[in-house]
C-alpha cells in the first residue's frame, strides 16, 4: 500500500510494493540469460515428465488461487474506502480501482481452475510409452497389423500417407 492515501494503485507507489514486481523480473531474466549463455548450444537438455509438467500447473493453480485472493482483498477495501466518502474524484477512482480488482479476482480464479485441471489430468493419464519411429511416421489407425501412418519430410516439405501391413 502506499504511503499515500491518495494514490491507491501500486504502479504511483515510489520504491515500495510497486517497484518490487519489476526488480524480480529483471533478475530473473538476467540470471536466465547468464545461463542460457553458458549452456553450449549443441547440448540436449531433457525434457520433463508428465508429472513435473503436472507439479508445476498444480503450483500455478496455487498461485493463481492466491493472487485472487489478494485481489478480493483489495476490492474489499476499496468498497471500505468507498462506503466512508470522499471527494467525487476520489470515489471515481476508488470504484474504478474495486472494478479492476474484482475483474483480476475472476480472471485468476477461472485460471486456477483451469491449471488445476490440467495437473490432475496430467497426473492421472498415463504418459505415451515411447515416442514414435520417424521412419514409419505417425500412426494414425494401427488395427491388427494394418497401418495408416502420416510421414512427413521436413527438409523437402511434404507429407504422404502410408499404408503398410505386417504379416
Amino acid at each position: 500500500m502506499c504511503k499515500d492515501d491518495r494514490a491507491p494503485r501500486l504502479s504511483r507507489c515510489r520504491g515500495g510494493a510497486g517497484g518490487r514486481p519489476r526488480r524480480w523480473a529483471t533478475a530473473i531474466a538476467a540470471g536466465a540469460l547468464l545461463f542460457l549463455g553458458t549452456v553450449p548450444a549443441s547440448t540436449a537438455l531433457p525434457l520433463p515428465s508428465r508429472r513435473h509438467w503436472a507439479y508445476l500447473s498444480l503450483a500455478s493453480g496455487g498461485w493463481c488461487i492466491g493472487e485472487s485472493w489478494q485481489a478480493h482483498d483489495r476490492a474489499d477495501r476499496m468498497r471500505d474506502r468507498i462506503a466512508g466518502g470522499g471527494t467525487p474524484a476520489q470515489l471515481q477512482s476508488w470504484k474504478t480501482e474495486r472494478r479492476r480488482a474484482d475483474k483480476r479476482t475472476q480472471a485468476m480464479l477461472g485460471l486456477a481452475g483451469g491449471a488445476v485441471a490440467t495437473g490432475v489430468y496430467l497426473w492421472r493419464t498415463p504418459g505415451p510409452e515411447a515416442l514414435p519411429d520417424p521412419e514409419l511416421g505417425v500412426a494414425a489407425v494401427d488395427l491388427r497389423g494394418t497401418r495408416l501412418a502420416l510421414v512427413g519430410d521436413p527438409g523437402r516439405q511434404r507429407a504422404a500417407v502410408r499404408l503398410s501391413r505386417s504379416f
